[in-house]
């Protein structure tokens, strides 16, 4: 849930003397490192207090690619820590409080959420350093070696696929799959598996394929609800008694749901109604860290009005880097996670120049409702403007999203060609977004998934945007993110576009890096600035 309406508005009158807590958090899972611990900045506790100095941020994305970089913060501490070190450990999960004077703790909203990676310093003050919770999901946050790596159950012991073999005859479209045992298999999304079968260990010649089940049954053992049509670009075989079959992990559904079924699941089902995974397949992150509704909100943008995302994930192997893996499935749609008002957020490419979509129906963009204006901006600066960002290089003529059976460029592509030539130099041809790995022709309908991902992202890739950088007064604007969209007005900073010649007028912006300095009161902003030239 956001931030509340009495919180926002104590930021935006300009409140300047915030009270925190930092607090040392558990996960529900027994394994999980780490102890509870808080410190204050407003009890006169000489033992241990926050000291003079927070700041929050580096989180940022980059236009065109939507990598997304991780973000940290740092909290300066003053007193005797010595009781307190026994209780905490490197990759402790921690967040950041913030309230106001006569708040009660309860009142207090969420700043920033993340991990300790450092402690530094000498008596009487010290520096607790931490990494952004995306930053630290890297890896499982686990004591158990063998629970580490994301989808680890699909390995053995000895790390082998886990797998049973068939114990009769498989005929293409048999909608039940015979085989010596399934309790080493795990069902994903919608209670649906996925398996595949190698057809060679039965004495047959053909290759493996995948199948989709819906439940499995004894007497004799069996999975039922086997999908008879051909899966992921494979075509079924008549498989004999004796052939490998090998455990995979499924996902399926809208990018924003299976993110939140992998951010929350735990395998009991008792962190949110997105607790629906095995354990090993998920974080298994406190639901109270994700900020659902603002989901919902941005899940309803991805996707053309007529027909949403929805993705076929399957997972073959144990993965080291599962967050690294997930953001870099995200990207390939123009999407990433964020870190906002102290919860988990996903945020995506959107057009901001929305008249230059003639008559296709996809969503208006979301707008954060907050314009920066001469205002904010302090007279101290530092300002700065360039007139292409540090982190798009290169323009594009067009932009393909492609998706297919045979994982082979070109044959089912969608395109878009703008009729401006290339201005800036170096350049490339053609942009390329790849789903094939996510969406199948044989398994879902595409509908307009590509055209959605294409008629996003575009503008951001023919010409290279321009860059802001600005330092406001306040907090008002700590409630943004990296992808959020603001208004810019001023006159203090030219462009290059005719429209921005003379200065910024209600110009549409998206929010590319932020960072709060908490007790200092101000904001340091990076805006990206769409060229509404193109034609």
């Amino acid at each position: 849930m956001s931030w509340s309406t009495n919180f926002i508005t104590e930021l935006e009158r300009g409140q300047l003397a915030p009270r925190l807590v930092l607090e040392f958090l558990l996960y529900e899972r027994s394994d999980s490192p780490g102890a509870t611990w808080a410190l204050v900045s407003h009890e006169q506790d000489e033992n241990q207090r926050i000291g003079s100095r927070v700041k929050v941020g580096g989180a940022s994305v980059a236009p065109g690619t939507w990598r997304y970089t991780n973000g940290a913060w740092q909290v300066s501490v003053t007193g005797d820590i010595q009781a307190g070190l026994s209780r905490v450990v490197k990759g402790n999960l921690a967040r950041l409080l913030v309230g106001f004077e006569g708040w009660d703790v309860d009142d207090f909203e969420p700043v920033a959420l993340g991990a300790l990676s450092q402690i530094s310093g000498t008596f009487p003050e010290y520096t607790f350093d931490f990494v952004d919770i995306l930053a630290a999901q890297q890896a499982r946050a686990t004591t158990d070696p063998d629970k580490l790596r994301l989808f680890g159950t699909l390995h053995d012991s000895s790390d082998e696929p886990r797998t049973t073999t068939l114990g009769s005859t498989y005929t293409p479209g048999d909608t039940e799959l015979y085989v010596g045992g399934t309790g080493v298999f795990q069902q994903g999304s919608d209670g649906k598996g996925y398996v595949k079968v190698d057809n060679a260990d039965g004495g047959g010649s053909d290759e493996p394929f995948y199948l989709r089940y819906d439940g499995t049954a004894t007497g004799p053992t069996r999975f039922t609800g086997v999908t008879p049509n051909n899966r992921r670009g494979t075509e079924q075989a008549s498989s004999g008694s004796g052939s490998v079959v090998t455990a995979l992990a499924y996902l399926a559904g809208h990018p924003i749901d299976i993110t939140r079924e992998l951010l929350t699941s735990t395998g009991d089902g008792t962190n949110g109604a997105d607790d629906v995974l095995p354990a090993d397949w998920g974080w298994g992150l406190p639901v109270d860290m994700l900020d659902t509704d603002d989901m919902a909100e941005w899940k309803a943008v991805i996707g053309s009005t007529a027909n949403p995302h929805d993705w076929e994930v399957v997972v073959e192997t144990p993965i080291d880097n599962g967050m690294s893996w997930w953001q870099g499935q995200l990207a390939m749609a123009g999407m990433w996670l964020a870190i906002r008002q102290g919860q988990l957020v996903v945020r995506c490419a959107q057009n901001i120049i929305q008249s230059k979509l003639g008559s296709y129906s996809f969503h208006d963009p979301i707008h954060s409702g907050i314009t920066i204006t001469d205002d904010d901006i302090l007279e101290t600066g530092p300002d700065e403007w360039r007139a292409w960002h540090d982190q798009a290089n290169t323009e594009s003529w067009r932009v393909r999203v492609h998706y297919n059976d045979g994982h082979g460029v070109g044959a089912e592509t969608w395109t878009v060609g703008t009729t401006p030539s290339i201005q800036t130099s170096p350049a490339v041809y053609q942009t390329d977004y790849d789903l094939t790995d996510v969406v199948w022709t044989s398994d879902t309908p595409p509908g307009d998934q590509a055209l959605d991902v294409v008629y996003r992202t575009m503008f951001w890739h023919v010409r290279i945007p321009e860059l802001v950088r600005l330092r406001c007064a306040g907090l008002r604007l700590a409630q943004l993110c990296p992808g959020d969209v603001v208004s810019l007005t001023t006159d203090r900073l030219e462009g290059r576009m005719t429209a921005s010649s003379g200065g910024y007028s209600d110009t549409s912006c998206m929010v590319t890096g932020l960072t709060v300095n908490w007790l200092d009161g101000d904001v340091q902003i990076e805006l990206a600035i769409m060229d509404d030239e193109v034609t």
